[in-house]
Parts: structure tokens; sequence; C-alpha cells
């Protein structure tokens, strides 16, 4: 990690505010979401997306106290299993691609002659008739299926900068967050941000940190009346991220920077003849032994 990147890293594990603040908006969105959404027709929705993202809303929507833990109602969103693939070519073309069969192997029903499972993503639905999420016709149920790009406004129009999704169920939004504000707020390079300690808000308003998170940040957090649990093993709690950052929009020869997380068996392709993808992949021995001792 080059200086400026470590110098960084120490400010924001040493941060309990900035944890804090970052985890209250986590509290909020939580307590939301589920009581509001799913995913409808045109016809159905009943919340306007640009109001519900407009910066106004999002402060509306959370003034929290910076000294103490806010107390927010919320959702009970279902747990799955997700792959992600972030891709690019050579003429900057980038593709942001995340497939889940939700629990298990999804429904159990596979279309016939191709071995391809269907998901099952109907058990998001709610029975209850006044819920905006219960099941019906023209709509698809509340989910944490989140391919994501970074864009950039160039002339009035938004111009791809990178390609990322961060999967594990609820921590994909969380892991999201967490990332992107190290590398624009931060100036962290992609796999310095995928490799720093992450943090995770718990359903029932817990929050699991990775053991590597520095100590007197997580003392601090738990001075702020936050409820913290250490994880010692990151594999399924933190999720797993996959970056490709455009160098420059308007040159693709320049090529990419590209992260993968340390947190998961992984690859991270590129091609040698152009050499136009700059890897920033993690050894995975590691992993793998530690897989394998456990099998």
């Amino acid at each position: 990690m080059h200086k400026p990147a470590r110098a960084a890293h120490r400010r924001i594990q040493r941060g309990s505010a900035f944890i804090h603040a970052i985890n209250e908006f986590a509290f909020c969105g939580r307590s939301r979401c589920n009581r509001r959404f799913s995913v409808p027709s045109a016809f159905h929705l009943s919340y306007c997306v640009r109001r519900l993202a407009s910066p106004d809303r999002a402060f509306e929507s959370v003034r929290h106290d910076h000294k103490r833990a806010t107390q927010f109602d919320f959702g009970m969103p279902k747990a799955g299993g997700t792959i992600y693939m972030s891709v690019a070519d050579e003429r900057g073309m980038m593709v942001s691609f995340i497939q889940s069969n939700y629990m298990g192997f999804g429904s159990g029903i596979v279309v016939p002659d191709t071995g391809i499972s269907m998901q099952n993503r109907g058990c998001g639905f709610s029975m209850d008739p006044k819920s905006p999420n219960v099941v019906e016709g023209g709509k698809r149920p509340f989910h944490t299926i989140i391919p994501a790009f970074l864009t950039q406004q160039v002339n009035g129009q938004q111009e791809a900068v990178m390609s990322f999704g961060v999967m594990g169920g609820d921590m994909q939004p969380q892991g999201h967050l967490q990332s992107v504000v190290r590398m624009l707020d931060y100036r962290q390079q992609p796999q310095a941000a995928c490799d720093a300690p992450r943090w995770k808000v718990n359903r029932d308003f817990t929050i699991d940190i990775e053991s590597t998170l520095d100590a007197k940040t997580a003392a601090g957090l738990q001075k702020l009346g936050h409820m913290i649990k250490s994880v010692d093993d990151p594999y399924m709690d933190f999720g797993s991220g996959q970056y490709i950052w455009k160098l420059d929009r308007n040159d693709p020869e320049r090529g990419y920077v590209a992260a993968s997380d340390s947190r998961r068996t992984v690859w991270l392709p590129a091609s040698d003849a152009r050499r136009r993808l700059f890897s920033g992949v993690r050894e995975v021995a590691g992993q793998v032994a530690r897989r394998i001792r456990a099998s």
C-alpha cells in the first residue's frame, strides 16, 4: 500500500465518527426499504425515485446524532447467495453483471435441456395485502441484487468510470458505500479500498466488524452506543467485491485498474497480448488452503 493510501487508511481506521455516520445512514435505509419497496411496474410505483435519491431527501432522512447511535424501525430482508462479474474490453466497453439463484439451488426447477436452475426470489414477496411488496402481477419482489456503475456527468451525459459490485446479501449496498467513499473521499486506489476492513449493520442493529478493524475505532463506536461484534472469518459476512476503473474515458488505450476481493477465491484475468488490464488481485492460496483444511 503506497504512502497516501496508508495515511488515508489510518485516518479511516481511527475514525469512529466516520463509521458512525455511515452506520446511521444504513440504519435509516434499512428502516425504510422493506416497508416501502418491491420492484414494481410503472403502474405500481408509489414513490418518486428522483425524490428518494435527492440530496435533500438524504439529509431529511438522516439528521443523525453525532454522539449517540440512533434507534430506527427496520425490516427483515432475506439472505441469499450470489455471483458477480465485472468485465471491460479494449474498446472501453464495460459490463456489470450479477446473478443469484437465491436460497440453496433456487426454485428447484430446471429449464429443460439447459441445466439452468430458476431462481426463487418470489420468496421475497409479502402476503400482507397492505404491503407495497404484496405478491401480484407486474411486480418483482424486493431484493439485494445490485450490479453497479460509478458514473461522471460530462456535457450533460453520464459516462461510465467504474464497473463494480460487492455481492453478499445485505452487505451489498453497505460494501458499495464503504468502498466508494474510500476511493472518492480518501483517494484510495481500488485494491486498497477493497481490502480495507469492513463492517456490517445487521438486521437487529448490531454491527459486525472485521477483526482487522482498529481496536480504538471499535471502542469509539461502542462509546457512541453501537453494539459491536468482532468476526474473525470474513469469508461470508462481509461480501466480496470486484472493481474495474477506467483510467481515461477518452482513451481506452490507457487501459484499466482492476481490484478483486481477497475474502473469496477470485479470478481476475487480463490480456497478456495487450496488457491493458492492470490487476490488483491478491494471492488466494491462503483462502484455498483454509477451505481445504475446513473440508
